[in-house]
């Protein structure tokens, strides 16, 4: 008898839990607004208190971000990205806890490099938003990666501008500004030009990347929140897969990922669905960008990515569990910590590399140093580290001393035997050298799996690279070479630990 009021009991419980039917909210038994899967109906109110739950838990839970902090938000205008900005407003204002933080809204601007027919009104969008919203708003153009590079070649043809200057000054020129724009623009173009669509996609990811990373280390920002929601960290982790860079899950789906730069990734949303994204977003109406893709003339599943968002759409509407499943798995598997090697880093996207593709590279991929990009490199006589080269004998295009040697130069003082009276000067650096660096090293041995096959679609000289791509070759060159002339000085672990 008892047994049997309690089983009676407990399905009474059960069913004034979770109602029969959906248009009855689950919490509060109000009409509902919003249904997240069957029979899972929320109000507005329970909805809007259930995502700042999540997100504020997980927040909580790792203790990254401190009081009083300085901390950046990207946003890109769309349906993720406007939540959280709206996301962090609330939390601020709240009476319970507030977030006490300074935001700032960072931007990164591609219409240069993926224009849109609406690309005026989504600016628009934007300003008045974060306006709105109370937040600074700093937007960074995709093509002032090539700031450098460009500067150079301006100041090539015109030896009397300034950069430094302020556009108040007397000695600013305008008309030299708008051609170091017009240069960035044109180095970017070209850059894009050379790959394919899926190549596209994932250049265009990583120089953002790299452009949001530089900008926060000037700034002395350390950590920027990111609105990957579950539906788009699983894709992620797919489209890891299918790109060969399976030793990168754990960072995918983790909520802090730290970067070579410093800079911390924090993810908020990653164990929210896109769909409660999207109703967080009807419950404010909050306005949203419409976002841009490469033409292709053909449908928005031509690429990789496209392909892996919309089969990840389809499955989550047939099976709601199949988003939190893939994250479940991912966060299970672990690379071997003998695999990686921890202090290399891709020179392309600062992703880990593994050991034996690294090993195995002579042997399945061929070398990117083109016939076309070796045209403009001059003959070499220089000095390696075990004694001077013979007289007239150009250094291979693998050769990794020669490279530095031709590069950098070798010494400013004139006393080694490459150089040829009165020093080779290495601190007068000219663009010249930059755009002669990158032809002289097998770039691809220093990238990970999906950078090479990016680096394979250019089939130009590889001057066309981005600068950051230089400057990390030639850190790591330097420091393989140096490896290399000292590693018959160091000890192995079993010798140390006798």
């Amino acid at each position: 008898m008892a047994s049997t009021e309690t089983t009676s009991s407990s399905q009474e419980r059960k069913q004034k839990r979770r109602p029969a039917g959906i248009h009855e909210c689950n919490k509060c038994f109000a009409p509902s607004r919003f249904v997240l899967r069957q029979k899972d109906g929320y109000c507005t109110d329970c909805l809007v208190e259930s995502f700042t739950r999540k997100a504020r838990q997980d927040i909580g839970k790792h203790r990254v971000i401190h009081q009083g902090e300085t901390v950046a938000v990207a946003y890109s205008g769309g349906n993720r990205s406007s939540a959280l900005v709206k996301f962090v407003r609330n939390i601020m204002e709240s009476d319970r806890r507030p977030f006490r933080v300074t935001p700032i809204v960072f931007h990164v601007d591609e219409t240069k490099a993926c224009p849109g027919p609406y690309d005026q009104e989504n600016a628009c969008v934007r300003s008045s938003f974060v306006e709105s919203c109370g937040f600074e708003l700093v937007t960074l153009r995709l093509e002032h990666i090539f700031l450098r590079d460009a500067t150079l070649s301006v100041q090539k043809q015109h030896p009397a501008f300034d950069p430094s200057l302020p556009k108040s000054s007397p000695g600013y020129s305008q008309e030299c500004s708008q051609l170091v724009e017009d240069e960035c623009v044109r180095m970017l173009q070209a850059l894009f030009d050379k790959v394919s669509i899926n190549s596209k996609t994932l250049l265009r990811v990583a120089l953002r990347h790299v452009l949001l990373e530089r900008t926060l280390r000037e700034r002395n920002i350390t950590k920027v929140l990111f609105g990957d929601c579950a539906s788009r960290l699983a894709m992620h982790v797919l489209n890891t897969i299918v790109q060969g860079n399976g030793v990168e899950l754990p960072h995918v789906t983790a909520y802090q990922e730290e970067r070579a730069s410093g800079v911390s990734f924090l993810r908020p949303f990653r164990l929210l669905s896109a769909r409660m994204v999207a109703f967080y977003n009807v419950s404010f109406r909050i306005p949203t960008a419409c976002p841009s893709y490469f033409e292709t003339g053909l449908h928005n599943g031509i690429t990789f990515e496209g392909l892996l968002q919309e089969f990840v759409a389809n499955q989550e509407a047939e099976f709601p569990s199949a988003v939190a499943a893939v994250m479940r798995t991912a966060q299970k598997i672990e690379p071997n910590p003998d695999s990686l090697d921890t202090d290399t880093r891709c020179v392309m996207c600062q992703n880990f590399v593994e050991k034996r593709d690294t090993q195995c590279l002579e042997s399945h991929h061929h070398s990117v140093c083109t016939d076309d990009s070796t045209e403009h490199v001059p003959t070499a006589t220089t000095t390696t580290s075990a004694g001077p080269t013979d007289a007239g004998v150009s250094a291979p295009c693998t050769s990794v001393t020669s490279a530095v040697t031709s590069a950098e130069g070798c010494c400013s003082a004139g006393e080694t035997a490459g150089c040829t009276g009165g020093g080779c000067n290495t601190g007068a650096r000219t663009q010249e050298d930059d755009a002669v660096w990158p032809a002289l090293i097998n770039v691809s041995t220093l990238c990970c799996y999906s950078c090479r096959g990016l680096l394979n679609d250019i089939s130009t000289p590889l001057t066309v690279l981005p600068p950051h791509v230089r400057q990390n070759s030639t850190f790591e060159t330097r420091r393989n070479l140096l490896r290399q002339q000292v590693q018959e000085f160091l000890l192995d672990d079993a010798e140390e630990e006798d």
